[in-house]
């Protein structure tokens, strides 16, 4: 559920120059238009694999739950991820 009225975050990520990260931040940007609440910090990873875990935008999300600076995290998918090298 998105709350209004808190401090929220939004990730992006994409593995290739051939994506665009601006697209993806834009599509997040109307999501919480429509919801009525705005984005207060950007976070992204540009031209990393989603199977790479040590990435700056995603350590500093680890972080901020961690410290708790945001409420709320909104994340943009472009498909859903492939999960094999994990173990459920």
């Amino acid at each position: 559920m998105v709350k209004q009225n808190v401090i929220t975050w939004s990730y992006v990520r994409c593995s290739t120059s051939h994506q665009d990260l601006e697209t993806q931040n834009q599509q997040l940007v109307d999501y919480s238009k429509a919801f009525g609440f705005t984005i207060d910090k950007n976070i992204n990873d540009f031209g990393i694999s989603g199977s790479e875990f040590d990435r700056d935008g995603l350590n500093e999300i680890k972080d901020g739950i961690v410290n708790k600076p945001f409420d709320q995290l909104i994340i943009y998918f472009s498909r859903i991820p492939i999960l094999n090298s994990f173990d459920l």
